[in-house]
């Protein structure tokens, strides 16, 4: 299991805005920020204990050893809300990641596939002529081309639901910028993951 800490580059130094513990699986970007490992227990202990007392936490850049707790730059927190937005942000992104990570790369090729199966056979299918080229196919009576298209309307239902749930944390992620309190944003948060219960 990594330790990871997703942090902003700020020139000479690193501002650490979140703490997660995963494998390489959830490392991602997001909003100027990136994924640093953090290589021991302690290091990652101290880190999170800053961030729970709503305290900066900084990495200078010119370390050339694994990072330690002496290295750390702590001290009182600037701007609370827009930490605490960024953390969110994160975490829900993370999250989300982890619900999408259900979706299959093999779904996506298997759909491309079937997808330029239909359209070889003539039937390019876009929102707007959608039915008409689905009835079209039906009624051809070309069983292995109705196949085809069962096939192809299982992956789009199932690309579809994975799309909502990443659209949602958009719509999200976008509302966190109207946000003026912490506890609006703990809020948000809340109420986001308890959509998903």
């Amino acid at each position: 299991m990594k330790l990871i800490a997703g942090i902003a580059d700020l020139g000479n130094k690193y501002k650490v805005v979140s703490t997660l513990k995963g494998d390489e699986s959830l490392l991602f970007e997001f909003g100027g920020t990136r994924m640093y490992e953090i290589p021991s227990v302690q290091c990652f202990n101290a880190i999170e204990d800053a961030l729970a007392k709503k305290k900066d936490v900084f990495i200078p850049k010119n370390i050339t050893n694994p990072l330690t707790e002496k290295e750390l730059i702590i001290e009182e927190a600037t701007d609370l809300v827009k930490a605490s937005k960024l953390a969110a942000a994160i975490q829900t992104k993370q999250f989300v990641s982890n619900r999408l990570g259900g979706l299959c790369m093999f779904d996506f090729f298997d759909f491309t596939i079937l997808n330029n199966q239909l359209i070889a056979a003539g039937h390019v299918i876009t929102t707007i002529n959608r039915e008409e080229v689905y009835l079209e196919v039906i009624n051809s009576g070309d069983d292995k081309l109705i196949n085809i298209l069962e096939k192809y309307l299982e992956k789009l239902d199932k690309i579809s639901e994975y799309e909502a749930i990443y659209r949602q944390w958009e719509v999200f992620a976008t509302d966190l910028d109207s946000i003026k309190t912490e506890s609006e944003v703990k809020t948000r948060v809340d109420a986001f993951y308890g959509s998903y219960n």
